[in-house]
């Protein structure tokens, strides 16, 4: 477990050294890439695990860096987490950011040539003493070892007068009544049926899943409401080796392929015939239900049907990212539609190297 994540793209590597070693000589440990790789390790599975346990996510962004499947499903584990302090290594417009990451705070690294006495420095360290927890990082420029995760945070000054001690016992009474009050409200077998996942052999037998917890299919108006969804199909970039997205729909409930989303994603790895497949990217998502959870379970078995389709048929696991994201992104809000329960699969292709 690292005290920060440094994301980054290999275009911006040497950039991305610096960085790393400003933030060692300031005494914290940083998971930086292959050098956190043991042997025997998966390389997607020692990511997603050291992503999600480090303290901060530090992520460079460029125009380059923030196209790149893994730095955007890094930012993503770190913005859910609340600890993504993005760098803005050169100019970015509007369009640039995804959508996902609009309105978060950049720090603008333009100016970063290795030097940790500047003011972009400062601001990163401010940063990090804030999501760590660790105000020596910016006392003074003094630097202090990271604190061991789990520890009580140091607080600089005296200790809490009889005042706030009131103030903090108050709010954890008021909670202990809420909670007591929430106990009430739902038993406890209500909670976990809000909370229960769909039949996980819908995803391979394509019987149907088990039905959403009694309430949650009603919890949003009849499909005959809906907009009707545009149909499935294959977008390319250009007519040479471009980027491709592919969209496919999903029943109600359900996570299994349907033969028109299969002939869709056999059209999108057409371009494999005369192109380099690098790297697929699989966004999941779900209806508008009462309990995200549940959606973002759905969602992510809907990922996971597509990614075992596509290994099925030769693309190495290693070029494939997946993520359920529920029903946080829906494009009809607040009705059952397709728009909502969909995959959209980008395919990065590349013309292949000329033979040597």
């Amino acid at each position: 477990m690292a005290d920060v994540f440094l994301s980054y793209a290999r275009a911006d590597l040497a950039l991305a050294e610096q960085v790393k070693a400003g933030l060692e000589a300031a005494g914290l440990s940083v998971f930086f890439d292959v050098e956190g790789l043991d042997g025997g390790d998966v390389f997607p599975d020692v990511l997603d695990r050291e992503v999600k346990t480090a303290g901060a996510v530090v992520s460079l962004w460029s125009q380059h860096s923030l196209s790149r499947p893994w730095v955007k499903q890094e930012c993503s584990i770190g913005l859910k987490r609340k600890c993504l302090i993005p760098l803005a290594i050169e100019r970015l417009g509007e369009l640039d950011v995804p959508v996902a990451f609009e309105g978060m705070q950049q720090i603008d690294f333009t100016g970063f040539h290795g030097r940790t006495d500047g003011a972009e420095w400062q601001k990163l360290m401010r940063a990090l003493a804030r999501t760590l927890g660790q105000p020596g990082l910016v006392a003074g420029g003094a630097q202090v070892p990271p604190a061991p995760r789990g520890a009580a945070r140091e607080l600089n000054g005296p200790g809490p007068n009889a005042k706030q001690l009131g103030i903090v016992f108050g709010a954890l009474a008021f909670a202990a009544v809420g909670a007591i009050a929430a106990n009430q409200f739902l038993s406890t077998n209500e909670i976990a049926a809000l909370e229960e996942p769909a039949d996980q052999e819908a995803m391979t037998t394509g019987e149907p899943a088990e039905a959403a917890p009694e309430g949650l299919a009603q919890a949003a108006p009849v499909e005959d409401a809906a907009p009707v969804p545009p149909p499935e199909g294959v977008v390319f970039a250009d007519d040479g080796c471009g980027d491709g997205t592919a969209r496919v729909y999903f029943d109600f409930d359900r996570a299994d392929l349907k033969p028109q989303s299969v002939s869709v994603l056999e059209e999108a790895l057409t371009r494999s015939f005369g192109c380099d497949l690098i790297e697929v990217r699989i966004e999941a998502h779900d209806d508008l239900l009462s309990s995200p959870s549940y959606a973002e379970a759905v969602s992510q078995r809907r990922a996971d049907t597509v990614a075992q389709w596509l290994m099925a048929q030769g693309v190495d696991e290693m070029l494939i990212t997946r993520i359920g994201y529920g029903s946080s992104q829906p494009l009809a809000p607040g009705v059952k539609s397709p728009f909502n329960r969909r995959a959209d699969v980008m395919f990065d292709y590349q013309t292949p190297a000329p033979a040597p």
